[in-house]
């Protein structure tokens, strides 16, 4: 057998092999996840599961004197969101309000008043400061999930060809407003907005492209977010109206 002849035929066996570790999918999935949860804040210890109940707004004194805060953050390291992220998700939520004229007084609260995992009476502390009746807790969940495939792409050269691993990953984005009625730790009403951005990345870029995702998704739940904040807010509206609030 020529010698041109056996690079060519090692040639074609890379070929397969790289087709078939594309087809069989030879990964390595990792998960990262960053956040601040309000059920860890409030319930530290116990079980994710716990259902708030809803408050009896007939105990409510409106207009509503309400402080607006981010959840401190615990287990999920809170480096997903830059301060720019918090401050569109905190002018949003805040605007969200002061359509309102049940709003009477609304007070941002900054995080270093509340302590991680500090339960209902951190929040009621901080709501004692601040003087406030409600609490509205921003909190979010960012989970990027990266699959590495071993065999993603082959670079062909003149003297053979080279494996360039890459990375498909997946970041999924949760931002949630709960507002609570301080004296009787209930919830009065919730809103939420989620996002899923996709991508793939060679080795050498996977990071910043991650990034970027992350910073997009957590954009993308904002927008949805404040919609339904406003759609929660008009619904406790009519039921101020009703006369459920006194």
């Amino acid at each position: 057998m020529s010698a041109r002849r056996t690079v060519v035929l090692g040639l074609t066996v890379l070929a397969a092999v790289g087709l078939a570790g594309c087809e069989t999918g030879l990964k390595e999935r990792s998960q990262q996840r960053h956040g601040a949860s309000v059920m860890e804040y409030l319930y530290p210890g116990e079980s994710t599961t716990a259902v708030v109940a809803p408050a009896d707004l007939a105990q409510l004194r409106v207009p509503l004197r309400i402080g607006v805060a981010f959840v401190p953050s615990g287990a999920l390291a809170s480096v997903g969101a830059t301060d720019a992220q918090q401050q569109q998700l905190l002018d949003g939520v805040v605007k969200a309000f002061e359509r309102y004229p049940f709003v009477g007084e609304l007070k941002i609260i900054p995080t270093q008043y509340l302590r991680a995992g500090g339960g209902f009476a951190d929040l009621q502390r901080a709501a004692t400061v601040f003087d406030v009746d409600v609490v509205t807790l921003l909190s979010y969940d960012q989970v990027q999930f990266t699959e590495k495939t071993r065999a993603s792409a082959w670079y062909w050269t003149l003297v053979g060809a080279y494996l360039v691993q890459g990375d498909q990953y997946d970041v999924h984005t949760m931002i949630e407003a709960s507002v609570l009625d301080v004296k009787s730790r209930r919830l009065l009403f919730r809103a939420a907005g989620t996002s899923v951005t996709r991508g793939e990345a060679t080795m050498s870029n996977v990071a910043e492209a991650t990034r970027a995702a992350r910073t997009t998704g957590f954009r993308q739940a904002v927008d949805q977010l404040i919609p339904q904040l406003q759609a929660s807010l008009a619904a406790f509206r009519e039921k101020a109206r009703a006369g459920a609030a006194a």
